[in-house]
């Protein structure tokens, strides 16, 4: 049985994904691969659900990192035999926001992408401008925005990729909820709900922002305000906190684990933990 999360409600997956005997919906997803940074890790449950469910043609995202969202989108495809053509466009040097980008993660990057997904998923390193010029128009069904963040650079990357999209087209932006500094995702993202009331916005790990095409047909849990929308939200929320959660607990064990090993290893040294930095103060 395909492992994605659905309610009963959900006409638009329910057809493909049936409930188990007692009508509990069937194993939550459980990503291949989580690195840091955890920023988006609480939104891998719902990015899986919604890309088995619109069976995108062509997705790209802006804005990669290590992979974590990425991947989760590439693995939805996967497992659900989908068609959908994969990418990912990033420089791989970092910004101002996110830091400078250390070599090794490019590699693992490229490294994973290669072992599972090669055949259909291709990573761009360039910039977002550069890419889009390489895009025919009216060609991308899904497109995950999570580049620069001022108000000004997400705007702009909405506006030139804006002709890129099919008219059934869903739109993710990250960061919705970050508020401080110069982020200003959530600005811009104040600017397109009054133009898109069919929207979703996911308040955890950092926010979610989700454009609706207003051209596809209406379901329950696409309407403002509607019971199975709340529903929706709730689920998801608790589904990726409750991930968010596992692996917090999993990176604990294994720092514990390691620890063991160090005072095994170097009885002199007292730094337990110290084993993911160097000695300072070591002789």
């Amino acid at each position: 049985m395909p492992r994605v999360f659905f309610w009963k409600n959900f006409t638009s997956c329910s057809r493909d994904f049936p409930e188990d005997e007692e009508g509990r919906p069937p194993a939550r997803f459980f990503p291949l691969r989580v690195v840091d940074p955890l920023a988006w890790v609480g939104h891998l449950p719902f990015a899986y659900w919604l890309t088995a469910v619109i069976r995108p043609r062509v997705f790209f995202e802006l804005g990669t990192h290590s992979g974590n969202s990425y991947f989760a989108f590439c693995q939805a495809v996967r497992e659900h035999g989908l068609s959908t053509r994969c990418h990912a466009v990033d420089l791989w040097t970092g910004d101002r926001h996110s830091g400078s980008y250390d070599p090794s993660i490019y590699a693992e990057v490229t490294r994973h992408n290669e072992a599972h997904y090669a055949a259909w998923s291709s990573l761009w390193r360039m910039s977002f401008d550069e890419a889009v010029t390489r895009v025919p128009d009216r060609s991308v069904d899904l497109l995950h925005i999570d580049g620069y963040h001022t108000v000004e650079a997400v705007r702009h990357d909405f506006e030139t990729w804006q002709p890129k999209l099919t008219e059934n087209a869903w739109v993710l932006f990250h960061d919705t909820h970050v508020r401080e500094g110069d982020f200003g995702v959530w600005r811009f993202w104040d600017e397109l709900k009054p133009r898109y009331p069919r929207h979703v916005e996911f308040s955890h790990s950092h926010g979610l922002g989700v454009l609706i095409p207003p051209n596809i047909r209406s379901e329950p849990w696409m309407m403002p305000g509607s019971p199975e929308k709340k529903t929706m939200v709730r689920e998801f929320e608790r589904q990726g906190e409750s991930l968010l959660a596992w692996q917090r607990r999993g990176e604990k064990r294994r720092r514990r684990w390691w620890g063991r090993w160090w005072h095994r290893w170097f009885p002199g040294f007292p730094l337990g933990l110290g084993i993911f930095s160097s000695p300072k103060n070591a002789h």
